[in-house]
């Protein structure tokens, strides 16, 4: 009888340690500019953010920012769908923003520290970019929201 207690509890040691790793899990992938240049090609449009605006952000979230270039302005919402950088934009919940981890943001800066960020989109996808880095690799919410 208590092989099969262990055994439960073990079960269920590895599940909520599986659960806590999904909730954790860090989006978004650094690259060179050059190299995402290559690999997602050419910048179709972009928007311009502040840099310290967007660390400011940081302390308005758990752990991700979401983005979305809306008739050539940039709204961002918190990992809630709460809009926190934009003007009073009208979106529903079945409007696709693209999240990643503030850690990834982060490396981003630190790595170029550049006064300004760009919101690009590409075909297909939407880059970050803070001088000579870019980041890529964010989700899209919906359908896999943080």
């Amino acid at each position: 009888m208590k092989s099969k207690n262990h055994s439960f509890v073990f079960v269920l040691f590895l599940f909520l340690i599986s659960a806590f790793e999904i909730n954790t899990q860090t989006v978004g992938k650094v690259y060179t500019k050059q190299a995402a240049d290559s690999i997602y090609g050419p910048v179709l449009n972009f928007t311009i953010i502040n840099t310290q605006d967007l660390q400011s952000l940081f302390s308005k979230t758990n752990s991700y920012l979401m983005f979305k270039i809306i008739q050539d302005t940039l709204a961002i919402l918190d990992d809630k769908r709460n809009l926190i950088y934009g003007s009073s934009f009208s979106f529903s919940d079945n409007d696709v923003f693209n999240y990643c981890s503030v850690s990834k943001i982060q490396e981003l800066i630190f790595n170029d520290n550049n006064p300004v960020t760009y919101v690009e989109n590409r075909q297909n996808v939407l880059t970050i970019t803070n001088g000579g880095f870019t980041l890529e690799e964010t989700q899209p919410c919906p359908p896999y929201c943080p």
